[in-house]
């Protein structure tokens, strides 16, 4: 059987099953009975169920009509790809936690390496972390004051840089190796390539 064949059955049963469900609640469960406010709860929340289920219905019918789609991107050159820079807004989070999401972006695929750069956006100013991000050899920017929190740490470091395309990471956050930064190049140069990029 193939897959999609499974999915639409596991799709149909689910939809049947939550019929099944809302007959019940209709017919098994207001509480007719038991006062007008606790009537008007009850109809109220089977109404919002049935709207939820209802809602859940027409993203199953989309997804057994449409098949399974898989969008290839179109070769780019390596030397059209732009430069990029992540940017790890921290605050005063230990610099183990940093460590650990600063090494892993380290590690994210990009065509060519040396278009990506990695910054610490550090709004402590505290020199432990400026050391790691040396030991990592990332950048560190170091924020002045903590005006505007995060919103404020992120200006400075834009005002600090000067790549086309921001990837930012919360301190606490630890991308995947395969981080999308070629599908944000993709979207970003779709005006200027010949061929329209759809891959998100």
């Amino acid at each position: 059987m193939k897959y999609e064949t499974k999915r639409n059955l596991l799709l149909i049963l689910t939809m049947v099953f939550s019929v099944i469900y809302l007959i019940w609640r209709l017919f098994f469960t207001l509480p007719i009975s038991a006062g007008g406010i606790q009537l008007v709860c009850g109809i109220l929340l089977f109404w919002a169920e049935a709207v939820t289920i209802l809602g859940t219905f027409e993203l199953y019918w989309s997804k057994m009509r449409n098949a399974a789609k898989e969008i290839t991107p179109i070769e780019i050159p390596e030397e059209l790809y732009p430069h990029v820079d992540v940017l790890i807004a921290t605050h005063n989070e230990p610099v183990d936690l940093l460590y650990t999401t600063v090494n892993a972006c380290t590690f994210m695929e990009y065509p060519d390496k040396e278009k990506v750069h990695i910054y610490i956006c550090d709004d402590g100013n505290r020199p432990e972390v400026e050391k790691l991000a040396k030991d990592l050899g990332v950048g560190y920017i170091g924020c002045p004051d903590n005006q505007h929190a995060k919103s404020g740490n992120y200006n400075h470091a834009l005002s600090k840089t000067n790549s086309p395309l921001i990837a930012t990471f919360d301190a606490d956050m630890i991308p995947q190796r395969k981080i999308p930064l070629r599908k944000i190049w993709y979207g970003a140069c779709a005006e200027q390539c010949d061929h329209f990029l759809a891959v998100l």
